[in-house]
């Protein structure tokens, strides 16, 4: 009886001794990255993704995570690359055109952009890096913002459309307007990288 005693003694403190282990290393874990599920994953240090089953180039933070999509996502044929699930978020499209020009560029990627519930346009202009021109839209619409809800919030969002040989290419970028600030000098260093070479 008294060595049935002690047994679940030991028991009880090696489960004790157990617990205080898994509560160090979260611990040390937490001192190591201090944010482990901030979706933004930021600072990162940016990397450059050259396509393989389509001609771009663009760099994204390392931390990210980048997903080229060549039967297209979710039955959606189009979108032929995907950076990040949730917001911040990075979609990358493509269609062709017999004769592509901006202005039908900008009518299919419009099309597309409205498809997300409560899309409100705030702007448009005309933009262009060392590598592409077109235009850029600026607009608002819901989108699902947690992995751990389903419900929806309002994001901002900046769609660029530009033309390549028979393709119009739409690239959407789109975070919560908590993140927007610390994450618009990202978005900005993607579209300045973004790069076509299927000329």
């Amino acid at each position: 009886m008294k060595n049935n005693g002690f047994l679940g003694k030991k028991k009880n403190l090696l489960g004790l001794g157990g617990i205080a282990i898994i509560i160090a290393l979260s611990l040390i874990n937490l001192i190591i990255n201090p944010r482990p599920f901030d979706p933004l994953k930021l600072p990162s240090p940016m990397v450059t993704h050259e396509g393989k089953y389509f001609p771009f180039v663009i760099q994204y933070p390392e931390r990210w995570s980048f997903f080229e999509t060549p039967k297209g996502d979710h039955g959606d044929k189009e979108v032929i690359a995907a950076i990040n699930v949730l917001v911040p978020t990075v979609v990358i499209s493509r269609k062709t055109m017999e004769s592509p020009s901006i202005d039908s560029a900008v009518a299919w990627g419009m099309e597309r952009a409205g498809r997300c519930e409560n899309f409100l346009v705030t702007s448009q202009q005309a933009y262009q890096t060392a590598f592409t021109t077109g235009v850029q839209l600026n607009y608002t619409c819901s989108r699902y913002i947690s992995a751990f809800s389903r419900e929806k919030g309002t994001c901002p969002c900046r769609n660029y459309y530009t033309i390549s040989e028979s393709y119009a290419y739409q690239l959407t970028f789109c975070a919560t307007e908590a993140q927007w600030t610390e994450v618009e000098e990202v978005f900005d260093t993607m579209i300045e990288s973004f790069y076509l070479n299927d000329k």
